[in-house]
């Protein structure tokens, strides 16, 4: 009878050492935030979700965090704040100039891809990630497009900030061919543009 009392009483012990270790346990967690870029750890509920609105993004750090960036830069400033898609399959918008004039752009894509929201010009297969982008920048002083450099479009395509950067680093890649062609617009126009096939 000793025996059975004393290995009750240490049960009830270890019973009772569980609870409290289990009610430890089931205290609320601290309320967490993201560390958002530019923000400082200060900062209230409203002036994190006001950055947030307005663009910033976590830097970095482990797990789904470094997944979070801030949005690629491709130097697109669209003119208008309809939707870009012409016909399905196909894009036609105003984009801004570097001497503020308005620029047609226009571009095919796949019909069963879908257009990006926000300010760039992106189409994207949601099934298999593929992607077609628009990206933008001023002709350097004394340049035409077709006297340009084939470095200029490589850095424009692949810098830190920008679409494929972003993700980190390209430096295995090579111009096969480059050749400037003349399209027509469907609003009627042409211009050249400058086409690169890379490997």
């Amino acid at each position: 009878k000793g025996l059975v009392s004393t290995s009750m009483r240490l049960l009830e012990r270890r019973a009772a050492l569980f609870s409290a270790v289990l009610l430890g346990a089931a205290q609320p967690p601290l309320p967490s935030r993201a560390a958002l870029s530019g923000v400082p750890d200060t900062a209230t509920a409203d002036e994190l979700a006001a950055a947030y609105a307005t663009g910033a993004r976590a830097d970095g750090g482990r797990g789904a965090n470094t997944m979070i960036r801030k949005r690629a830069e491709s130097g697109v400033q669209r003119v208008g704040s309809d939707s870009p898609v012409f016909k399905p399959g196909a894009i036609l918008d105003g984009v801004r100039s570097a001497d503020g004039s308005t620029v047609d752009v226009s571009f095919a894509y796949p019909k069963e891809w879908t257009v990006a929201g926000g300010p760039n010009l992106d189409v994207r297969d949601v099934r298999t990630s593929d992607s077609a982008y628009l990206l933008a920048a001023p002709l350097p002083s004394g340049q035409a497009l077709d006297t340009l450099p084939r470095s200029f479009f490589a850095e424009l395509l692949f810098r830190s900030d920008g679409k494929y950067g972003a993700y980190g680093g390209v430096d295995d890649f090579a111009i096969a061919e480059s050749g400037v062609a003349l399209l027509s617009s469907p609003s009627g126009g042409e211009q050249p543009y400058r086409r690169l096939s890379l490997r």
